[in-house]
């Protein structure tokens, strides 16, 4: 039996569906609770605290990209958090010192799942939760049951870049700046057409003589260096660590890298979509938490979103999200 195709309208304008959902969504909230929601305090929150998010969801995309799966950068944030303030307020380190050395640290980390995953052959599903488990355990040892704390002048420069330079809106620069490279690479460069050559299909890939093992360390080690990047702006924004902050942050960005891949380019994880979907969640949480919503509704819409998005692709158009 023939696969319905989609009309020529649906398919025109279904890649900026959830572009146009979004901005319905900041006009509907607008109208109804203007004093809250339209002001600029409230534009101000929603895009800086959603920046540590989204470098975190482009950590989670590349991989994906690439055909894996690692859903234990959410622990990677973690400990390079952790990494950065233990070096700083328990060994003195200077900030630049510590911050370049969590950044190699996540890195190796990402690789290291990579490596784990080209050597056994094994789910990199399964493979990045046993990551997971092993840098949760690690987090714990590394606090020992309390917050550290970056404090003195040390302390005060975090505090600064977050709140004073760029009217308190660094996070979301670094952002705009960190998701243009994101989006450069994997869809300018070679490098990029390759990942996406070695996701869709390993095989093919081999066949055009491409090294899909190295390929994909690359996409791991690339994923583990924006989760810290993720973590350094999140320390920058508190000041402080603790072994579960990472918690919050695993399925909210898998669920906006999936949703992303319904906008822009059907089918396809991209960094616009990605960035599109967090955004379009975070107002609606926003939004309907205004109104009065329950706590837990943050929870409910992430995970609706994922389903519905995983669906749809399949749905209407036939395919998988690669």
């Amino acid at each position: 039996m023939a696969t319905k195709t989609p009309s020529f309208k649906r398919k025109e304008l279904a890649p900026y569906g959830l572009m146009i959902g979004l901005l319905a969504l900041i006009v509907l909230f607008s109208v109804l609770i203007p004093d809250q929601f339209a002001t600029m305090a409230n534009l101000h929150t929603t895009v800086s605290s959603q920046s540590v998010l989204a470098i975190l969801a482009l950590g989670v995309l590349v991989p994906l990209i690439a055909g894996e799966f690692d859903v234990s950068l959410a622990m990677v944030f973690t400990t390079t958090m952790l990494i950065v303030a233990k070096m700083v307020a328990d060994f003195g380190w200077s900030l630049p010192g510590a911050a370049a050395v969590g950044l190699a640290a996540a890195t190796l980390l990402g690789c290291t799942t990579g490596i784990l995953v080209a050597l056994t052959r094994a789910s990199s599903l399964i493979v990045s939760l046993g990551m997971m488990i092993l840098l949760r355990g690690a987090s714990e040892a590394l606090t020992e049951g309390r917050s550290i704390t970056v404090g003195g002048e040390s302390g005060e420069v975090l505090r600064g870049l977050s709140n004073e330079l760029a009217y308190g809106a660094l996070p979301f620069v670094y952002l705009c700046a960190i998701a243009l490279i994101v989006w450069y690479i994997t869809e300018m460069t070679p490098l990029g057409r390759k990942w996406y050559a070695v996701g869709g299909s390993a095989e093919s890939a081999r066949l055009l003589g491409l090294q899909s093992d190295r390929l994909k360390i690359g996409a791991f080690a690339a994923g583990g260096l924006l989760a810290g990047l993720a973590a350094l702006l999140q320390l920058s924004a508190s000041s402080a660590a603790t072994s579960s902050i990472g918690s919050g942050y695993l399925f909210p960005a898998i669920a906006s890298v999936f949703l992303g891949a319904v906008a822009f380019r059907i089918g396809t994880f991209n960094v616009a979509g990605t960035l599109t979907a967090i955004f379009a969640l975070a107002v609606s949480i926003t939004g309907i938490s205004m109104l009065g919503a329950p706590n837990w509704i943050d929870g409910v819409f992430y995970g609706t979103a994922l389903i519905v998005s995983v669906a749809s692709v399949q749905f209407f158009w036939g395919r998988r999200a690669t």
